[in-house]
């Protein structure tokens, strides 16, 4: 779920993600501004140091005060937020779906294959929009539209940085 940061007051509890390394570690920071410009999170450490970080490397500890500043799904689907946002919570949605129904396979290809699995699907999608848009052939499968290719890149590009994240990459 996507934060409302504008909206989370000042010290507010966090989480902040770090890596160094390869290595990922978590520790505990106090919330002290948002800069909706940059997408980056002001927070005060338990050095007294007040440091920025991504949105996405941030998260607030306590479920109430999550509850009370995070955007809900119904609000990204009634476009109460901006289009982005919203398209790109669909895709990962659909993403977590279609990874569960295919046992986690790409995971098991990287594991597998390494770079060359995600180098391939890419490109397999990346051939399917030069086919969909240089005109020289009509497309024999009618039901996948250029917006549902693009829609696969964005997902094998999410499951890419899953595994990268998960294995500490």
């Amino acid at each position: 779920m996507m934060i409302q940061w504008n909206k989370v007051p000042k010290g507010t509890k966090l989480s902040v993600r770090k890596r160094d390394r390869g290595e990922v570690t978590y520790s505990t920071a106090i919330f002290n501004e948002y800069d909706e410009q940059n997408g980056l999170v002001f927070v005060m450490s338990g050095k007294g140091q007040n440091l920025a970080y991504r949105e996405r490397d941030c998260r607030i500890d306590d479920d109430k005060e999550f509850i009370k500043y995070r955007v809900s799904y119904e609000d990204f689907i009634a476009g109460k937020t901006p289009n982005v946002e919203r398209i790109a919570l669909e895709i990962a949605e659909l993403v977590s779906r279609k990874n569960n129904d295919y046992n986690n396979s790409f995971e098991n290809l990287f594991n597998e294959y390494g770079w060359t699995a995600f180098t391939i699907r890419l490109s397999d999608k990346l051939g399917r929009i030069k086919n969909l848009t240089d005109g020289k052939q009509d497309a024999q499968i009618k039901s996948e539209s250029v917006e549902d290719t693009i829609k696969d890149i964005i997902g094998y590009s999410l499951l890419m940085l899953d595994v990268l994240e998960r294995k500490g990459a």
